[in-house]
């Protein structure tokens, strides 16, 4: 078993407490009882690492991968946002991806595809400080050819000043949260469905501690809440179809009158429902096609498509 230098436990018991972390999104505690039971069960000659252990693995090779030298090239992307800020610090996150190194359009770009170039953390930020940030980041990949954000505030001021002064470098909108305004744009003012997910609300506080709690709601986001409200329309659309079944064929579990009386007022929303599913069909067809399909090689050259997309004949996405 070669154990590397001022390490206690050999390179093959590292590498499989990184991958049940990384690869089976199991816990630092889950991962270091999990190598406990196989090496019983193995009789393996050495002692389990603790958790903590294995915290400092994974941190020295999260800083390998954020300080090694990487290619410099004018094909990188990078996808940019903060963290959420904890006490008065946040970070600057820069991950980075270089179009020949594209998943095929089979599927969707992951963790693994994906380079870490900065961690910045910042007490305050703005335009200003967003810019002077990616300018500092050149020197280690180059002028990238597209950059991608959620369009915060300052991300957006600080990535259109980089873009003035790198014209080949383009700014793109990330899909989801583009879709997200969308959405909120539609629904913000939309009285049927404040009213519907005030009802689903209260509904939610009402039945979940009753015998009706297997009905509920989903949690509402106050946050953000416009990138996962489909699946409040799906519970909304389920609802309608358990609530038309005949009784015969509704759970015996569920008492039929208390169902009515808690939850009979989403037949009030049967048409809404259907209007907006339609919508997130047509929102997730475009999150899919852009995902899948935006990025294609034409005689060797990378070109990106934007897509329209059209509901009730309203323009949507440009």
């Amino acid at each position: 078993m070669l154990v590397p230098y001022h390490h206690a436990y050999p390179i093959g018991c590292i590498a499989l407490f990184v991958a049940l972390v990384l690869s089976a999104a199991t816990s630092l505690r889950g991962a270091s009882r999990a190598i406990e039971v196989v090496g019983v069960a193995l009789h393996v000659p050495f002692s389990c690492p603790t958790w903590f252990a294995g915290r400092l693995w994974l941190l020295r090779l999260g800083y390998y991968k954020l300080t090694r030298p990487k290619v410099h090239a004018d094909d990188w992307v990078w996808i940019v946002d903060h963290t959420v800020q904890l006490g008065d610090d946040k970070c600057l996150v820069i991950l980075g991806l270089r179009l020949c190194d594209l998943p095929s359009a089979e599927r969707c770009l992951s963790h693994a595809d994906v380079e870490p170039l900065e961690l910045v953390p910042v007490k305050k930020s703005n335009g200003q400080v967003v810019y002077q940030q990616l300018e500092q980041a050149v020197a280690k990949t180059g002028v990238p050819r597209e950059i991608i954000s959620d369009h915060g505030t300052d991300l957006k001021a600080g990535i259109e000043k980089f873009c003035q002064q790198h014209p080949q470098t383009s700014a793109l909108y990330d899909i989801k949260h583009k879709t997200a305004a969308v959405l909120k744009r539609e629904l913000d003012q939309d009285a049927d469905w404040n009213t519907f997910t005030q009802l689903a609300n209260q509904t939610k506080h009402r039945v979940q501690q009753t015998a009706l709690a297997a009905l509920a709601p989903p949690n509402q986001k106050t946050k953000a809440r416009y990138l996962n409200v489909d699946v409040l329309v799906t519970w909304g659309q389920k609802m309608l179809t358990f609530l038309d079944a005949p009784q015969a064929a509704q759970e015996p579990t569920f008492d039929r009158e208390l169902v009515q009386e808690k939850l009979g007022w989403v037949t009030g929303f049967r048409s809404q429902l259907e209007e907006w599913g339609e919508l997130f069909a047509i929102i997730a067809a475009a999150e899919s096609f852009v995902r899948h399909v935006l990025v294609v090689q034409l005689n060797g050259t990378e070109c990106v498509f934007y897509v329209h997309f059209f509901f009730e004949g309203q323009e949507f996405l440009d």
